[in-house]
Parts: structure tokens; sequence; C-alpha cells
């Protein structure tokens, strides 16, 4: 009959096996921690723009990892990125010579078609303006290719319900579902998720411009002026158009109700607006 080990030498040899497949493990887990830092690394040789965070949380998850990077105040992003903007956040995107103002809970990944940017938003809201000779810019939208042409200014918005693009500036070519369709400024278009047209109550805001900035030079305040389309929408309504001094309008100085255009002067500082119809808000800034 063959001998058997002592029990205290058997469990010191599970406890050996314990060891080794731990630290078998810590190393697979290691080397794939250091091809991933060694993928991003070499990711930043080529960057196609830079990302602003302008307020809270905004975060990047390079091409086939796992794990989010929380992005600082200006950070170069690269072809394959995923931005994502956290709940009361925004970020800026410039890329190719264009300009985005990512809204919160906005998800979006970045391209690099032949040289071309093309972005994808998956989810959330996005403000572009192109610049005036920086070539045209793509968008993704829920299965929608939208080419915009230099000096454009437009709004996307993709959710559960479809997406909604308006144009304020210049003009686009959108193509998806078997349609090509060209929008002009003050168009607005709106589909469900299967590419339905709907129809929807809202305003399209001519101007100012998404995300934009005054100079004021003298001591006087400063005249802005706010237009909007109406959509659907009733035309003998007033609209209700308000400035505040935060983004969660519990300090509101100013509430002003029109039609199609308002006038505001402004001190010098960091104001929001937004504009309703009734206990619904069409539109924030």
């Amino acid at each position: 009959m063959g001998s058997k080990l002592p029990l205290y030498k058997r469990s010191g040899i599970r406890i050996l096996l314990v060891i080794l497949f731990c630290l078998s493990g810590a190393t697979v887990s290691l080397c794939l921690f250091f091809l991933s830092l060694f993928q991003t690394v070499n990711s930043q040789a080529e960057p196609v723009g830079t990302v602003i965070v302008k307020q809270n949380i905004v975060q990047r998850r390079v091409v086939h990892r796992v794990l989010w990077d929380r992005l600082t105040k200006e950070s170069p992003v690269y072809p394959e990125d995923l931005i994502r903007v956290a709940d009361f956040s925004s970020a800026e995107l410039h890329i190719g010579g264009h300009e985005l103002a990512l809204e919160e809970n906005t998800l979006i990944r970045i391209h690099d078609n032949g040289g071309a940017p093309q972005i994808e938003l998956d989810s959330g809201s996005l403000s572009l303006i192109t610049g005036n000779d920086s070539g045209n810019i793509h968008l993704i939208i829920q299965g929608n290719h939208v080419e915009a042409g230099m000096d454009t200014v437009l709004n996307a918005v993709a959710g559960d319900e479809g997406l909604v693009l308006s144009v304020s500036e210049g003009r686009i070519l959108m193509s998806g579902w078997g349609q090509i369709r060209e929008a002009a400024a003050g168009t607005l278009i709106a589909m469900d998720s299967v590419g339905r047209e709907r129809n929807i109550e809202t305003a399209l805001i001519l101007s100012p411009r998404p995300n934009a900035r005054y100079l004021k030079n003298r001591e006087e305040p400063l005249n802005i002026s706010f237009a909007w389309n109406r959509i659907n929408l009733s035309p003998t309504e007033e609209l209700r158009l308000e400035i505040s001094q935060d983004r969660s309008f519990s300090r509101v100085i100013r509430e002003i109700s029109a039609f199609e255009k308002a006038d505001v002067a402004l001190d010098t500082g960091l104001w929001h607006w937004r504009l309703s119809n009734g206990d619904t808000i069409l539109h924030n800034g």
C-alpha cells in the first residue's frame, strides 16, 4: 500500500496551489493593465481635437478599454474615443476647426473618417458651430448621416423618443432611412427611432448662438437680442423668456413675455436663460 502524506503537508500543498493561482491571476491582470496603458499612451501620438471641461464630470474611454478616465480642464482626444458628460456637467469639444458644446448626460464617439472629423451622437444633446475655413464635418445620429458645411450652426438631441435636429445658420445634408434631405437655416427635423416624422411643439433658437460670449466694453448694460421660430405652436400664444443667475433658475432676474423675439439688457456676468410655453421648457441656454 502507498504511503499517504500527513494532513499538514497536504494542507500546505493546497495553500501553495492557491497562492500560485492568485499570483498567476495577478500577473495576467498586471500584463493586461500595462497593455491597456501602453495602448492609451500610444494613442496619444495623433490627437484629433481637444475637450474642455466646463463643469463637473467629463470622462473618456479609449477604444477596447473598460475603464473610464476622468478628463482634466483641457485634454486631448483621439480617434474612437468615447466622451461621456455626467449629470449637471458640460464640455466643449474643439475638433478640426469646429466647436461642439456637449450638454449633461451626453455620450459621443469620435471617428476619423479619412482625415475628416466625424462625431457619433449616441444620446444626449450637442450644439455645433462649424468653422468658416475648416471644411465639412459629419455627424451620425441614430443611423442618420448629417453633413454640415461651413458657417453652420445646429443643435441635435438624441434619445429613446428619437432625434430632433434644428439648423439656426447655414445648411446641412441629411441621409438616412432611405431619404436624402437638405435643411437650411430655420429648419427643424424631428424623427422617431424608426425614421418616422414627429410633430412636436417647440421653438427653434435663431439667436444668440449656442455657448455665445459677449464682450461688454462700456459701463452701460449690453443689449442681447433673442429670436426664435415657433414650431407647431399657436401664433397668438406668447412664450416666456427667463434670465437667471444660476442653472437651476432659483434666482431669476428678468422675465419677459414675447412672440418671436426679445431684447434684454444685461450687465457683466454669467447668465442662464430658458424659453418656456406655460409649464413646458422649450429651450435652455
